[in-house]
């Protein structure tokens, strides 16, 4: 199982997380922090752990090279979403206890998992 990493657009956060639901997939998104949004209660509801605020920084968003600077309205927040766990468990995933998600470690190692790879998911958790 991969983990990946998604930045959409603000206008394809909505698509991107029935998506996320419909396939039960795990990633980390990236997304201006955005209470208001017709979408935010879902993302909320996916998410694992709270979210991890991205520091303020005039180039926290940059390309070539950090030649191209971008400029942020609001906050970056980062979010470990996990559908299928949530989904399977029945768990309410900003209140995961600290069982469950040792469980759910425990059960990505007995899947077969590199010890290396299940670190990767403890280490976003931690963060």
């Amino acid at each position: 199982m991969a983990l990946f990493y998604a930045f959409p657009p603000l206008q394809l956060i909505h698509p991107f997380l029935e998506r996320i639901r419909q396939e039960r997939l795990l990633l980390i998104l990236v997304a201006l922090e955005s209470r208001s949004a017709l979408w935010f209660p879902e993302l909320a509801a996916l998410s694992c752990v709270t979210p991890w605020p991205v520091p303020v920084r005039p180039d926290v968003l940059s390309q070539a090279h950090r030649s191209i600077h971008h400029n942020l309205s609001g906050r970056l927040l980062v979010w470990l979403l996990r559908a299928k766990w949530c989904t399977d468990n029945y768990a309410v995933p900003s209140r995961c206890e600290v069982g469950s998600v040792l469980g759910n470690l425990q059960s990505l190692l007995e899947k077969g998992l590199a010890f290396s790879t299940v670190k990767v998911y403890l280490c976003q958790l931690a963060m």
